[in-house]
């Protein structure tokens, strides 16, 4: 299990510990007597829940599901429609907003979260890189190469932060792509010829960025689109 992983499922703990912390009340008082039935006065006692506490934990677990809920889940759905019916001090709400979070924390535990965040990772780049492929078919190589260079770090910074490298250096600067690529092969997200792969495309991406642009073809930016294409499929962030 990844190290985020982890934090985050310890996180969703403290939240449902943190959320059954309700502090009670003992309300006591007598009902009123009926001479008329010869009825006594009784004494009678309830106990109530803080609804400032009440409060407190809606919130919590309402604030932990925005937070760890991949996008258009249903869970958040279900979140807006527990709080529109029983609003964010009873204990209804409370109660089936914790379950909503373990429901979360159940997906994170076996992985499904990540296979989400994954598909959402990919069909965002594929935009990206229909948008390379149509700049090429129009005839502007270097927009387009420029783009699918984008989407090919941006994937590999992704990369790291699922195998818990940094993305900055000792001093606080930023690492360069090649520095990131070298340390992803270490660490086993790929492997050797990958890494010398994507080594030599972050060299035309130099040439791109940097207005060296009769230093590559066009046909050489239709094989980048390609293979970034399949790198992303291939090692999924």
């Amino acid at each position: 299990m990844a190290t985020n992983t982890q934090a985050i499922l310890e996180d969703i703990d403290r939240t449902l510990r943190e959320a059954e912390n309700i502090r009670t009340k003992t309300h006591a008082y007598h009902t009123r007597g009926n001479a008329w039935t010869d009825t006594a006065p009784e004494l009678i006692t309830e106990t109530l829940k803080d609804t400032g506490d009440l409060t407190r934990a809606c919130l919590m677990l309402a604030s932990a599901i925005a937070r760890y809920a991949s996008p258009n889940s249903p869970f958040r759905t279900q979140t807006n429609a527990i709080l529109g019916t029983y609003g964010s001090s009873s204990d209804d709400a409370r109660e089936q907003l914790s379950g909503a979070l373990r429901g979360i924390r159940h997906e994170y535990e076996h992985g499904l979260l990540n296979s989400v965040t994954e598909l959402i990772h990919r069909d965002v780049f594929s935009d990206f890189l229909e948008m390379a492929h149509h700049l090429a078919e129009k005839g502007f190589k270097d927009p387009a190469a420029v783009v699918a260079a984008g989407v090919l770090e941006q994937h590999l910074r992704q990369l790291a932060q699922k195998h818990t490298i940094s993305l900055l250096k000792d001093n606080g600067e930023n690492k360069s792509t090649e520095a990131i690529n070298a340390e992803l092969a270490k660490a086993g997200a790929y492997d050797l010829p990958t890494q010398k792969e994507i080594t030599a495309k972050l060299a035309l991406r130099n040439q791109a960025a940097h207005a060296m642009w009769d230093k590559y073809e066009l046909r050489q930016v239709y094989i980048f689109i390609d293979w970034v294409r399949f790198f992303i499929t291939k090692v999924p962030a």
